[in-house]
């Protein structure tokens, strides 16, 4: 199911890989610049393609509700009555505390990329995600180590 938020604005347009634009759904309530969505462009396509690399299933691919806000508030909209309860799989982007963060486009990846890798493989454990991201780093021919995840404020839950 798609989220609709309230509030919802457009924003620049991102490109899916063939065949996986039926399972990603984007929304925002606040501004996304051109840059900001074409990095996120490239970290989707980076994932995308780490998971036609390990010959995975395409039907397996989960569906993905990926949310951009200002500072992770949001409010849904009912379309419905007879909407009765609600499940997606949701990522949700704090772009103020990004901007306040992120040095370079890499750790931009590096935070798109890694929110990606927990839906995608199904994995809650930071550290493994983190070798996760590390590995469709490589696969895109970009070797980063572990501190891609030191930003300005420190390291990157």
């Amino acid at each position: 199911m798609s989220i609709v938020i309230k509030n919802q604005i457009q924003i620049p347009s991102v490109s899916v890989m063939p065949g996986f634009g039926s399972k990603i759904n984007l929304s925002s309530n606040t501004t996304v610049t051109a840059r900001e969505c074409k990095l996120f462009e490239i970290a989707l396509h980076m994932v995308c393609k780490l998971y036609q690399h390990e010959k995975r299933n395409l039907s397996e691919f989960p569906k993905m509700n990926i949310l951009f806000t200002y500072d992770f508030t949001f409010e849904f909209q009912n379309n419905s009555a007879t909407n009765l309860g609600l499940y997606m799989n949701l990522i949700i982007y704090s772009m103020q505390n990004i901007r306040n963060n992120i040095i370079t486009e890499l750790n931009y990846l590096a935070i798109y990329i890694e929110e990606l890798c927990h839906c995608v493989w199904h994995i809650d454990d930071e550290l493994i995600v983190k070798n996760k991201v590390i590995e469709v780093f490589k696969l895109s021919g970009l070797n980063v180590t572990e501190e891609l995840f030191y930003l300005k404020g420190g390291k990157v839950e």
